[in-house]
């Protein structure tokens, strides 16, 4: 009887594979390296049983020469499947069986922080994305996105990208004075230049030139001035 683990199967979904697996062979299970659990299956005439996992090991369950006993690979409780395999009733009971071994010892991290990704994203687009993409992204509803990054990161999402987008916009100028505004206008994905200029008057107090030429007249000035909020 085989109980295998092979590398490339990218679902969560455990494949099972029978063979002639009607009665259990005896209770020896032994870890091997995926080609030997091919060569072996295909000279192999007694019962099979295999799992298509994740993973770079084969665990075998019957009577075959070398490998690696698995309770030096996984642990000494490997003895409970090894007993449970060898009098399974059936084939359907052997995949429960190896189910709940095999999840029992899937470890649990901690997904990745919703806020912290939509954030990113904000960053990667320069500012210039739809907020229901990052709603659509964070799979959360409208309400429950907008609260957690307002608690997370202390300004609403929309607000967020906008301070985002008009900081790019300063950069580009304060890079390349030669940089039309019209051009950042358009780079950054502003309706037009009366846009961009109206987001400078909003959050800067200022149109773009004016809030630029005060950034300048700052000596020494390493940061930006600080945006409204």
């Amino acid at each position: 009887m085989f109980l295998g683990l092979t590398e490339g199967h990218q679902s969560a979904q455990t494949q099972f594979h029978r063979a002639n697996c009607d009665r259990a062979a005896n209770t020896t299970v032994n870890v091997l390296p995926v080609t030997d659990l091919r060569d072996r299956r295909s000279r192999n005439a007694g019962n099979l049983f295999s799992v298509i996992y994740e993973s770079h090991l084969v665990l075998v369950n019957e009577q075959m020469e070398g490998g690696t006993d698995v309770r030096a690979v996984l642990n000494p409780s490997c003895s409970d499947i090894e007993e449970q395999l060898a009098i399974a009733r059936s084939f359907e009971d052997r995949i429960r069986i190896a189910e709940r071994f095999l999840l029992r010892r899937i470890p649990h991290y901690p997904g990745p922080d919703r806020v912290a990704v939509a954030v990113q994203q904000i960053s990667a687009s320069k500012g210039a994305v739809r907020i229901d993409d990052l709603v659509a992204t964070s799979g959360w509803t409208v309400r429950h996105f907008e609260r957690r990054f307002l608690e997370q990161i202390g300004v609403a999402p929309k607000l967020y990208a906008r301070i985002v987008r008009l900081n790019q916009a300063l950069g580009i100028k304060l890079a390349s004075p030669e940089t039309t505004w019209t051009q950042i206008a358009h780079d950054l994905c502003y309706y037009d230049q009366m846009h961009m200029i109206h987001e400078f008057q909003q959050l800067a107090g200022d149109s773009p030139a004016v809030f630029v030429a005060r950034v300048k007249s700052q000596p020494a000035a390493t940061t930006t001035p600080s945006l409204s909020s």
